[in-house]
């Protein structure tokens, strides 16, 4: 239980995805399991205190830039990264999607067939949102990304999206 820290490969580089927060036990084993591969950046999907705090000393740690849409109490990207933007890491791409909703600087990102949520979609639990018509809007805009596996900031993976977030969609519907 806690976050999900991705550590994302490709052709010997790495990206990690939502370091968490400054816990000295779970940054060394991020940099642990980061051995045989290169890093090359560290990813927030929004600046919430279990998502962002370790980026930067993680980042610094590693000699690489943090990535993010914006500042945030404990988090200043080194590289700011808008809807759209792409992150190359070996011979793969990480694809930010601007979704607004839970937190108004929230991403998430695409790589090949699997979308990374942080707190869009998540395992397990409901989401709290601060903006109930930008949150279904980034619902509907995920769902036409045609991915197929959901790798969210809390909770286990998801294979069938599609039906994921119509059931996100549908809940959401349900309670307005």
């Amino acid at each position: 239980p806690g976050t999900n820290t991705y550590i994302i490969r490709s052709g010997g580089e790495a990206l990690v995805l939502d370091p968490g927060p400054v816990i000295d036990s779970h940054a060394a084993a991020i940099v642990a399991a980061l051995a045989g591969s290169s890093p090359v950046g560290v990813v927030v999907t929004h600046t919430h205190p279990d998502h962002a705090p370790l980026a930067n000393p993680l980042a610094a740690t590693l000699g690489v830039p943090a990535y993010g849409f914006g500042r945030g109490p404990d988090f200043v990207p080194d590289i700011a990264v808008a809807d759209g933007q792409t992150i190359m890491f070996g011979s793969e791409v990480l694809a930010a999607v601007h979704t607004p909703g839970h937190t108004a600087d929230h991403l998430c990102f695409v790589q090949g067939s699997t979308l990374y949520t942080g707190d869009h979609i998540m395992g397990g639990s409901t989401v709290i949102i601060e903006d109930a018509t930008a949150y279904l809007e980034s619902l509907y805009r995920v769902r036409e990304l045609d991915v197929h596996r959901i790798e969210p900031g809390h909770g286990d993976a998801m294979t069938d999206a599609g039906a994921v977030i119509d059931s996100y969609i549908d809940h959401r519907l349900e309670r307005e």
